[in-house]
This record gives C-alpha cells, sequence and structure tokens, in this order.
C-alpha cells in the first residue's frame, strides 16, 4: 500500500515538474520541499523502525518459549536480523528528520547555486588551487592551474 503510495507520489512530482527560471527558485528547488519530504522519510523510518521491533520482540519470546533447538536456534535468528533492522531504520529516522528541520528552519533564497564548478579552493590573480585526483597514482592531492 505505501509502495503504490510513494510511486503515485513519485510520478506527481515528475509530471508537474515544468520548467525552471534562472533566477527564480522553482518548488522542486526549494529548501521547505526538501524538509518536508526528509521529515516525512524520516517518519516513516521511525514508523517501520518501530514495527521491525515489535517484530524482533515476538521472535524472541517465541525463541524463549520454544522447545526444539532448531526452530529456536531459527527464532533467535530471526530476532537479531529485526532488531539490526530496528537500529539501523531508527538512526536513519533519527538523521533525516533532524535533516529535514534544519532544511526547513533553513528557509528558501531567491537565486539559485552558481552553475560554475570551476572555481577552485582558492583563486588568486587566475591561478586557481583545487583539490583534484591523479588516476596514475590514484591519489587525491592539490591542484594548480592557471586561467588565461
Amino acid at each position: 500500500m505505501i509502495r503504490k503510495l510513494v510511486y503515485i507520489a513519485l510520478v506527481a512530482v515528475v509530471a508537474g515538474s515544468g520548467h525552471v527560471a534562472a533566477q527564480k527558485t522553482d518548488v522542486l528547488f526549494s529548501n521547505r520541499f526538501y524538509g518536508a519530504l526528509s521529515t516525512g522519510l524520516g517518519v516513516y523510518f521511525l514508523v517501520e523502525a518501530n514495527n521491525a521491533r515489535s517484530d524482533g520482540n515476538e521472535a524472541y519470546d517465541l525463541y524463549q518459549a520454544s522447545g526444539n533447538s532448531s526452530l529456536a536456534r531459527e527464532l533467535y535468528e530471526q530476532s537479531r536480523q529485526k532488531d539490526t533492522k530496528a537500529a539501523i531504520l531508527l538512526g536513519l529516522g533519527v538523521g533525516t528528520i533532524t535533516y529535514g528541520i534544519h532544511m526547513l528552519m533553513k528557509g528558501s533564497s531567491e537565486r539559485l547555486p552558481d552553475p560554475k564548478m570551476d572555481r577552485g579552493l582558492v583563486e588568486v590573480k587566475g591561478v586557481k588551487l583545487d583539490a583534484g585526483h591523479d588516476p596514475v597514482k590514484g591519489r587525491t592531492g592539490l591542484q594548480l592551474r592557471r586561467t588565461f
């Protein structure tokens, strides 16, 4: 059921997106949209973490009550997997809710970010200092570039 709603929402977002003006912020590029989306996703993660925790507790209770060793081993493994899933989803939920609240509090800017990726870390008198990858040595280092 929730997957169908997610697919419908995704199709609606893609279908509703239009041409983006260069100096104006669109709904899909606003911080409030991403904040609301992240907060909703975080709540979904917390609900799924609670469901996994409940399933894990049920499996652990059945493990304690079982008399068969092979069934006990299977229930114990299931309980461990559900508890691990619950812990991961709890961390994801808290993180995405925190990010969502940050984006909601940040507000929205009127301009889109600068599309130039050629700026470098520091530029002094036409010489740019940038972090770059050397494919031959397989290392990351600093690059000096001069624009003419």
